[in-house]
């Protein structure tokens, strides 16, 4: 009995290591598992604009001239308003504090009525601008400054943006730099110097901002302060001009166009009513107003611009319509390739029973053109997941490495990758993978499946 029980323990503690060694074993798996796919990450497409980026003043003031052509000449749909905005900041008055309170509390229903007293106007589809939009009448000598905004940072692991480069991630510890993006549209601001924001037949706030009258003051102001106090009329200076407007890089369609000014504005009031204690005070404050151009383009817009899917499945893809009625307009619907991917009248599609890729395009017909978009349709078995040989490599200057990747599962459709560098300056790395040491440093050297994204990483360091 006794051999019986110790041969009964020693099975269990045999069975125990055994098991032991499989959790340790399929563990080590796991993560190197995870320490090889990296996961999915969509590639960097930074597509150049119709336009270069402006690079001068003359640059910007071409493009916003180029792009305003454009808008009459092809006639989207345009929304015009103002907006108004007084600093509290900025406010300064003569007086007990119970005036300076006093002027802060009745700031915001100022700005309520003047902004209530402009009325939001639009132009329709086709119909043009008549005199809504204020055309620039702009020369670079005219200008102080100018900004030109389009690029962007991203984290390649997390997602977060910046507007600034880092070298690496502190929200997610992602050690390499953020990738550089392009936004849509090009946002330029133009500031004009201060001898042009003096009144005259030729000064350039005269031919662009519109600035309005003693007469449109008075009568634009006029109701404002009623039951609370009366001004002597209003003197009013221009701080700072400006124009800031947006326009789509890869078509040169306008999207937005203000004008702004930053006034100060100076008045002695006298307090009525209620507030007749009060008494009488000096007040000045900065009025800022945006007279914004809104521009709204016809289009068709798919939600996707791939998609893959297994043989024989159902999917589909919706199509957004700006026009002035979606409802009342028909979509067309149509196909590549009929044999690998079939689509009906509503955009559903279905895989055929081979792999291979097919371009779905959607259209419809407005004032007389034609708006479409595609998504290409790839039929397929998909990536999985990537491995690469190496996670890290030191080599010498001069010296190359081979690196190699294995796609899973072994029968994926597309198993092709494309190969990056973050540091070319330290390594560089060619189609196949073959990773050329340039100088010190150490590089993040990685490959992008085709399908999939997935994303698989050799940290290089160069002596």
């Amino acid at each position: 009995m006794k051999k019986e029980r110790d041969y009964k323990s020693l099975l269990l503690k045999g069975i125990v290591v055994l098991l032991c060694i499989i959790f340790a074993a399929f563990f080590a798996w796991g993560l190197n598992e995870v320490l090889n796919m990296e996961g999915s990450f969509p590639p960097v497409n930074n597509e150049e604009g119709l336009s270069p980026a402006p690079e001068t003043v003359q640059d910007a003031i071409d493009l916003l001239n180029l792009s305003v052509e454009k808008a009459l000449e092809e006639k989207p749909k345009l929304e015009v308003s103002d907006s108004f905005d007084i600093d509290s900041d900025t406010i300064e008055t003569t007086g007990s504090d119970f005036v300076f309170k006093a002027m802060g509390h009745i700031k915001d229903s100022a700005v309520s009525y003047l902004e209530d007293s402009t009325q939001n106007v639009t132009s329709g589809f086709g119909e043009g601008f008549d005199d809504l939009l204020w055309i620039p009448n702009l020369t670079a000598s005219q200008a102080d400054s100018f900004e030109c905004s389009y690029q962007y940072y991203r984290c390649p692991s997390c997602g977060i943006e910046s507007d600034v480069a880092h070298e690496n991630c502190e929200d997610c510890g992602y050690a390499y730099p953020y990738n550089l993006l392009y936004r849509g549209d090009y946002s330029v601001t133009i500031r004009f110097k201060p001898e042009t924001r003096a009144f005259g037949a030729d000064s350039v706030i005269q031919k662009n901002f519109r600035p309005k009258s003693d007469e449109q003051i008075a009568a634009l102001t006029a109701g404002i302060f009623d039951g609370v106090l009366t001004h002597t009329p209003l003197e009013v200076s221009y701080e700072d001009i400006y124009i800031t407007f947006r326009v789509d890089r890869l078509t040169n369609k306008l999207t937005f166009l203000e004008y702004g000014k930053n006034m100060p504005v100076s008045s002695t009031v006298t307090f009525t009513d209620e507030y007749s204690q009060l008494g009488n005070a000096d007040v000045k404050f900065i009025l800022n107003e945006k007279n914004k151009f809104s521009f709204t383009w016809p289009s068709l817009d798919l939600n996707n611009e791939t998609m893959a899917v297994e043989q024989k499945t159902t999917d589909n893809l919706l199509a957004t319509l700006t026009c002035d009625d979606p409802t009342a307009y028909t979509v067309k619907w149509s196909s590549s390739d009929e044999s690998i991917v079939s689509v009906d009248d509503e955009g559903y599609f279905t895989a055929g029973k081979k792999d291979g890729e097919a371009i779905i395009t959607a259209s419809f017909e407005f004032r007389g053109k034609t708006y479409s978009d595609s998504c290409t349709v790839y039929v397929r078995t998909s990536v999985e997941g990537i491995k690469i040989n190496k996670h890290s490599a030191e080599i010498s200057a001069g010296e190359t490495l081979a690196l190699k990747i294995s796609v899973s599962p072994g029968n994926a459709t597309v198993k092709s990758v494309k190969w990056y560098s973050t540091d070319e300056s330290v390594a560089t790395v060619d189609e196949n993978g073959v990773v050329t040491a340039i100088g010190a440093g150490t590089s993040s050297v990685y490959a992008l499946t085709d399908d999939g994204y997935y994303k698989a990483t050799c940290e290089v360091t160069v002596k």
